[in-house]
């Protein structure tokens, strides 16, 4: 039986990255002053803010060039971050919906095993109203 300890701790990350705005342009902004810190561009979108940030890493006297990409919402809240290493191509390193996604799934999962449909629906009403809806629908299909 799955513990309600391990219930709560999920519903706490999953809470926390809703809630999280993450790491603010002018946040990244303040890396200009570092040395390693070659370049930070801020692109206004239609839907919020691209921050491109590039910086280098001297190891083993070799150095390697970094590009992160952060693109934010219009209400300041960090969507996504890419990585590119030297000429390669952007990598996604973190996107709120799938990290979201994933933590919906796994609690769904978790609890359609253990639970009935009126408890996982009560437990399920304690989120923000946002979440509220996406992780019901996932419950009520993994419980069917």
């Amino acid at each position: 039986m799955l513990s309600t300890k391990s219930v709560n701790q999920l519903i706490d990350k999953i809470v926390s990255v809703h809630l999280s705005k993450g790491v603010q342009p002018h946040e990244l902004a303040e890396a200009a002053f570092s040395p390693n810190y070659d370049e930070i561009v801020i692109k206004k979108t239609r839907s919020g803010l691209k921050v491109s940030v590039s910086f280098f890493e001297d190891e083993d006297g070799r150095r390697t060039n970094h590009t992160m990409l952060y693109t934010y919402n219009s209400k300041k809240i960090l969507q996504r971050v890419e990585q590119k290493v030297n000429n390669g191509n952007f990598k996604i390193q973190w996107d709120r919906t799938e990290n979201l996604s994933h933590l919906i799934n796994e609690l769904s999962f978790k609890l359609s095993r253990d639970y009935t449909l009126d408890f996982i629906n009560a437990l399920m009403s304690t989120l923000p109203v946002e979440l509220r809806k996406k992780c019901l629908d996932k419950s009520v299909s993994s419980a069917r």
